[in-house]
């Protein structure tokens, strides 16, 4: 026959095991690193938003257009250089060649970038041949290229229409040298052709060469903007996610019909959007700038003044207002990740507390009382 006294005492500890599996795996749950699956993942940064500013829709101008101090660096290919009031005119024709062809203009050019950080430049290069802009400064007394080969305004396609070429030289420069130079000296502009077994008349008309800055103002409230910047906090990287795209959601408030483009900026880096156009104002609208392998060489506005930021820049027409509701970076990643989830304020901290203090507790003194119970059982069963 069984013992009663051993039997009672193994379903006591049976029931006491029991019940602390109930309160310590929600512990054990908790406790375990979350798992994000391969895939997208939107990440909310709306609380990373500083406060928003923007570009005055009316810019100051240091107005470059004195046509005669540009000069011919060589007296071949019949080439010609013209003066009127509607501008310079370089003419001239390439003969047949086996080696590609060019010839070039240059002026002294002294001027103060930090007053004035963007180049805009009208101009209007027969299609038939490319052409480019090399600006140079100087340093300790010596000639500094300020240009790349592939920089955004060499060995661009003549059209044989006019052109508005308009571009941050800060950006430009720094990501041609990797420095900072805050004046220039000099400029040429070239014509060139590939190797061709025909002749090639060429024009090069330049209608106006300014540089503009744009005042940076505060835009908590209505106003007439050039451009709007949203401007982010530091933002934690992961190297096994991929960045793929920005949102910012909001109000636009603008002059009708306007256009804009929408721009993601990270340091040097420039992310181009798709062209939007206001039919109608206010209006609620999602803008994404996907982040891709091809994108811009150069930035037409100022820098903002974050490292990371996503700025509305009007083609035409001016912005109001814009009321920003949600920012989200989207990811992607190719792995299962795993982290540790935070704490969240205070709710967070009572859902701790609970877990790792009131239910150890609460299982402590549960086995304790079964321990109890077993015990006076089985010394009321020995005592009989």
């Amino acid at each position: 026959m069984s013992n009663p006294v051993a039997f009672h005492g193994k379903t006591a500890w049976i029931t006491a095991f029991i019940i602390a599996l109930v309160f310590l795996m929600p512990v054990l749950a908790i406790s375990l690193p979350a798992v994000t699956l391969p895939g997208t993942r939107a990440m909310n940064v709306t609380s990373l938003k500083t406060p928003t500013y923007a570009e005055s829709s009316r810019a100051t101008i240091l107005d470059e257009n004195n046509w005669t101090i540009w000069s011919l660096t060589a007296q071949e290919y019949g080439a010609t250089l013209t003066y009127s009031s509607d501008g310079l005119t370089l003419t001239g024709g390439f003969p047949p060649s086996t080696q590609p062809l060019a010839l070039s203009i240059d002026r002294t050019l002294k001027v103060n970038l930090t007053a004035y950080p963007i180049m805009y430049m009208l101009i209007n290069v027969s299609p038939s041949i490319s052409y480019g802009i090399r600006f140079y400064s100087q340093s300790s007394g010596s000639t500094v290229p300020l240009w790349a080969e592939s920089d955004a305004l060499g060995h661009r396609e003549g059209t044989g229409q006019a052109e508005n070429v308009q571009l941050n030289m800060f950006q430009l420069i720094e990501s041609n040298t990797g420095k900072v130079y805050d004046s220039t000296s000099s400029v040429t502009i070239y014509v060139e052709r590939s190797a061709s077994t025909q002749a090639t008349h060429f024009s090069l008309q330049i209608k106006k060469l300014e540089f503009l800055n744009f005042p940076l103002l505060s835009a908590p409230a209505s106003g007439s903007y050039h451009a709007i910047y949203v401007g982010l906090g530091q933002i934690e990287e992961n190297p096994s996610f991929t960045l793929r795209s920005v949102e910012i959601r909001g109000t636009i408030n603008a002059s009708k019909g306007m256009v804009f483009v929408p721009y993601f900026i990270d340091g040097l880096s420039i992310y181009q959007g798709p062209v939007y156009t206001l039919a109608t104002i206010p209006i609620d609208l999602s803008v994404t700038v996907a982040i891709t392998s091809q994108r811009p060489k150069s930035f037409s506005d100022n820098l903002p003044t974050e490292k990371a930021a996503i700025v509305l820049v009007a083609a035409s027409g001016t912005f109001v207002r814009l009321s920003v509701e949600n920012i989200s970076l989207n990811y992607y990643s190719k792995m299962a990740q795993t982290s540790s989830i935070p704490f969240q304020g205070r709710n967070g901290y009572l859902n701790n507390a609970f877990f790792f203090l009131l239910l150890p507790v609460s299982v402590m003194v549960l086995l304790y009382g079964q321990v109890r119970r077993a015990n006076h059982i089985a010394n009321s069963q020995s005592s009989v």
